[in-house]
């Protein structure tokens, strides 16, 4: 390859880059993005709070977000209740473990 071919290669790559780089730059991070219900809710499910979950789900339905994302962290939100409720019970009154065995 000649000189003034790698020249107008490097040129035609950096040009492509420096586009890039301004474009990244121009449009930012998504900074004015908000969060939405069904986030906040993923956030409060990974927290263990599954009440807080479940009416953040509900905002997003009357938001009108995305229904199956909403019936998914519904869902395992209410698993989370039922296995919190079921542990409290074991460890408020231990002989029902005893009795299923």
């Amino acid at each position: 390859m000649t000189v003034r071919r790698m020249r107008r290669k490097i040129g035609i790559k950096g040009a492509l880059f420096a586009v890039f780089c301004a474009g990244m730059v121009c449009t930012g991070c998504g900074g004015d993005q908000k969060v939405s219900h069904i986030d906040e809710g993923m956030a409060a499910i990974g927290e263990l709070r599954y009440e807080d979950a479940l009416a953040c789900f509900d905002q997003a339905l009357v938001s009108g977000e995305d229904k199956r994302l909403i019936f998914r962290g519904q869902g395992l939100a209410n698993l989370g209740l039922t296995r919190q409720r079921r542990h409290w019970k074991n460890v408020c009154h231990p002989e029902a473990v005893y009795r299923r065995i």
